[in-house]
């Protein structure tokens, strides 16, 4: 019709307008991003490598950690030990993979205190017709974001399951609510930094903007200048109250990337076994205690003061009265509900004594260990998604005196001494063991045997009795300190010294694990020279050699079913050598009896 304009002639040319609008700027960043890939840019550290692996095998990413920092410059002072694995899964053998904080990996003590490192050798020993695999991924200060982040790649190596003790770092760990790493309060600019950060034009702008600020990026510049601890340089936020805003989302990361780890797991068929947390209730005071009417402090400190006289003095039922009283000025203070337990507990009540320090544990302003809160949530999701519940706080509070953990199993105020660490690993071997969905044990190692054949050497131990030391003697545990203290423990006896210049740097873990063996073999003493040489083996599991001598030092020791799995390894690397088929012949024969 003349005169009247053809709509779609006038539409066309906006069309392609937006069209090419929104493809300009795609393709001009598309540009950017490869000709950076192409001087080295982009791509993130892998969980799993290939360098420096024996042949066939894959190894554990020491440097993983990196990835979760908004600043490359500034990585966190943190690791996962390095360990190996086959690329090929065995047929018909058990792949087990643990993730987790500090706990999970095993500190003070490394590698033979951590959840991977204690369950290897029972596990074989209870299934010694399949090979087994328990692969550690656990590192310290990292949380539930960093689970989420790592369980694609534990998906591809296609585990039967997922051993899991986290929370204790949801508050402080890296991309924490409150840490120095956290980027940003909104879980979804945290997940989205995940996504977008191993591409090439981000680091490079990464980059830019740290060297322009001096290379400390957002929250994490409160971190230069704290003192040198780990402990230290990831709190950014010191005061997060109880029932706070701050607390809730806490809460509320946790719960949200953990149902989406366990979605994942449970797409891919992967059995999850989801652990409480356990912490010192009765021998770790808070760190900070605040109050949440600050008008009232006046009248609350004078009651306070009052009940702390009476309790020095022993008048318990009148030191009662007098902090009962302080608390209903202001139940918010961490400290007068930790007084309360010390009284109930001298008082023989510990039902109530337990309550009073679990108050005072909620409440402390400085959150390194998680609050009963976190425990609720891991009972609920295991429910809600199909996990096994592994009930670590239960174990620990039925081993503890008036079912209150202390000293007794714990370290400070939240890593297990070694005895904690074997009910913990223990706690998941009697969940693996009563599992349908993993494995039907051939053998049940009793506990007694677990705990005589523990992976942790004298070495290991005064090595983190130095690290205790060392972490006790500086901020948060010396609320004034400045500067980094480095207390030097006197060692009483030749492994101790070993184990003591191995922490310090003077000597590697090989060269302390090789002069601990001549110094048990020439003194005879085949059970420690056992223990030491099954983690060397462990550690050079492809080394034919290295399992021959775990299963001869095993033999002489008298632990002939653990020498049988050592030198059938041996012979399995090395079918050939006829000096382990005689070794292992003689194993068999011991086992079974004959020539007695």
């Amino acid at each position: 019709m003349p005169g009247t304009p053809d709509k779609r002639r006038s539409r066309a040319p906006t069309w392609l307008l937006a069209l090419l609008t929104l493809c300009v700027p795609v393709a001009i960043l598309g540009t950017a991003e490869a000709v950076l890939r192409a001087f080295g840019y982009g791509g993130h550290e892998p969980l799993f490598v290939t360098s420096d692996a024996p042949s066939g095998h894959l190894g554990v990413n020491p440097l993983v950690a990196t990835r979760f920092v908004a600043d490359p410059s500034r990585p966190p002072l943190t690791a996962i030990d390095r360990t190996f694995f086959r690329v090929v899964r065995p047929e018909g053998g058990l792949r087990i993979v643990v993730q987790g904080g500090s706990s999970a990996a095993g500190f003070p003590y490394g590698r033979w205190g951590a959840l991977a490192g204690m369950l290897q050798n029972r596990l074989r020993l209870a299934l010694p017709d399949r090979e087994v695999e328990v692969i550690g991924t656990a590192m310290s200060a990292v949380n539930s974001y960093t689970l989420l982040d790592l369980a694609d790649e534990i998906v591809s190596i296609a585990p039967d399951a997922v051993l899991i003790y986290s929370g204790h770092n949801e508050y402080l760990g890296i991309l924490g609510v409150g840490s120095t790493y956290a980027l940003s309060g909104s879980r979804a600019i945290k997940l989205a930094f995940l996504r977008v950060r191993d591409l090439a034009l981000f680091q490079a702008l990464q980059r830019l903007r740290g060297a322009l600020r001096g290379t400390a990026t957002g929250d994490e510049e409160a971190a230069v200048d704290a003192p040198g601890t780990l402990m230290a340089l990831v709190v950014g936020e010191r005061n997060i109250p109880f029932d706070s805003d701050l607390y809730h989302r806490g809460l509320d990361q946790f719960r949200s990337n953990l149902s989406d780890l366990l979605v994942r797991y449970a797409d891919a068929g992967i059995a999850v076994f989801l652990a409480t947390l356990a912490s010192n209730e009765r021998d770790h005071p808070p760190f900070a205690s605040g109050l949440r009417q600050e008008t009232a402090a006046a009248d609350y400190a004078r009651r306070l003061a009052r009940a702390e006289a009476a309790f020095r003095e022993g008048a318990l039922d009148e030191a009662l009265a007098d902090v009962d009283e302080a608390l209903a000025v202001d139940d918010s203070s961490a400290d007068a509900h930790f007084l309360r337990g010390r009284i109930l507990d001298l008082r023989d009540d510990g039902a109530a004594a337990h309550r009073a320090y679990q108050s005072a544990a909620d409440r402390d302003l400085l959150r390194f260990r998680a609050p009963k809160a976190m425990n609720d949530i891991v009972r609920e999701l295991a429910h809600t998604f199909g996990a096994t519940l592994v009930d670590v706080q239960a174990a620990f509070t039925e081993a503890s005196p008036r079912g209150i953990i202390g000293e007794e199993l714990m370290l400070e105020h939240l890593h297990p001494n070694a005895e904690g660490y074997f009910l913990l690993a223990d706690a998941f071997y009697d969940a693996l063991r009563t599992s349908p969905r993993v494995t039907d044990f051939v053998v049940d190692v009793p506990d007694e045997q677990a705990r005589r054949d523990s992976p942790i050497t004298e070495m290991e131990r005064a090595a983190a009795a130095q690290r205790v030391a060392v972490l006790r003697a500086n901020w948060p545990f010396v609320p004034d300190a400045t500067e980094v203290a480095e207390p030097k423990l006197t060692p009483q006896s030749r492994p101790e010294r070993i184990g003591l210049r191995m922490e310090q740097g003077k000597i590697s873990w090989t060269a302390a694990m090789d002069r601990a063996l001549v110094y048990y073999e020439a003194r005879k003493n085949w059970t420690e020279a056992a223990r030491v040489a099954v983690n060397v083996a462990e550690t050079y599991a492809h080394s034919p050699a290295k399992s021959a001598h775990a299963g001869r030092l095993l033999l002489a020791s008298g632990r002939t079913d653990a020498a049988v799995v050592y030198l059938e390894r041996a012979v399995a690397l090395a079918p050939r050598d006829a000096e382990y088929r005689e070794m292992l012949s003689e194993a068999h024969r011991t086992a079974s009896g004959v020539g007695e």
